[in-house]
């Protein structure tokens, strides 16, 4: 029997794997602090369902099961940016969503975020505080931020020869590209930027040691018992 002390409360759980996945989200796709952390439920289930994927512009050997994307505003709300979810995230984005762990972590049902604030808050959590949280569990306080991050990657995606076609994705990525309209369909097709941008992006992971592996295993220490019960349950949006 576990004693007391190993107890923790959904609402900490919680907290612990919203921290963590987001800041997993932010450093993989080189996102400004404050966007993944903006991202709604509908987003979440616009990524499972594959609405933004087209599989003809894949090859056939790429397992879309081990990466999905959605698309949300960027700095401002003219344009519209991709979000990439890597293998790391997708079990912890099973959990976020579920319908049964945010009652419990008593988040309202009309709190539509997905790294919802507790106390039965209608706003999001800070994804400077989650970043923060994040490095002072790995003993990494103030080694990096999502500004600088961000320069990172795009210092040497600018090193890589890239064509044309990819520069613009990447563009994209960034929210650097020309004004997009806000109509969403107008955006990029989220199976370009996975074959693209998000194959470059898990290449300079890969290439500079950036591991993941501790957002990973924090989300799965935190609910090791819950997420693994968690299964595709997801909240439906209110169009649903």
């Amino acid at each position: 029997m576990n004693s007391i002390d190993d107890f923790q409360h959904p609402c900490e759980s919680f907290v612990t794997i919203r921290s963590a996945t987001a800041t997993c989200l932010t450093i993989f796709n080189a996102r400004r602090g404050g966007e993944p952390v903006r991202l709604h439920l509908f987003q979440w289930n616009e990524a499972l369902n594959g609405e933004w994927m087209d599989k003809q512009d894949l090859p056939e050997e790429f397992d879309i099961e081990q990466m999905f994307i959605t698309y949300q505003t960027g700095k401002g709300s003219d344009h519209t940016v991709p979000v990439l979810f890597p293998p790391e995230c997708i079990k912890a984005m099973r959990y976020l969503t579920n319908k049964e762990v945010r009652k419990n972590a008593g988040i309202p049902d009309e709190n539509q975020y997905i790294f919802a604030s507790t106390q039965k808050s209608m706003s999001h959590a800070s994804g400077w505080h989650c970043i923060n949280e994040v490095l002072i569990r790995l003993d990494k306080k103030g080694a990096i931020n999502a500004t600088q991050n961000r320069h990172r990657i795009a210092t040497i995606l600018a090193k890589l020869e890239l064509s044309e076609k990819e520069k613009t994705l990447i563009y994209n990525h960034f929210g650097h590209s020309e004004r997009i309209n806000q109509n969403v369909y107008q955006a990029a097709p989220g199976s370009l930027q996975i074959k693209t941008t998000g194959k470059r992006l898990r290449a300079i992971q890969e290439v500079t040691k950036v591991d993941l592996t501790p957002f990973k295993s924090i989300i799965s220490n935190s609910a090791e018992q819950n997420l693994s019960t968690i299964g595709e349950q997801v909240i439906p949006t209110d169009g649903e």
